[in-house]
């Protein structure tokens, strides 16, 4: 399972459909919340800060 990335008590609630409450961010890996996961289209605070800064700096 860390081959993967992925906690044991995660692969666990996807096999036995038990209420996932956090998602890995498509950017680091990271797990944050459903409610931000969903809010910031798949990525954590973290890396949203880090792209809004990006997005400054070229400016």
């Amino acid at each position: 399972m860390k081959k993967y990335g992925y906690s044991r008590s995660y692969i666990e609630q996807i096999v036995y459909d038990s209420k996932i409450t956090h998602r890995p961010c498509t950017s680091c890996g990271e797990n944050t919340n459903i409610s931000q996961w969903k809010r910031n289209q798949g990525i954590c605070t973290k890396c949203l800060n880090k792209q809004q800064k990006q997005d400054n700096d070229d400016k």
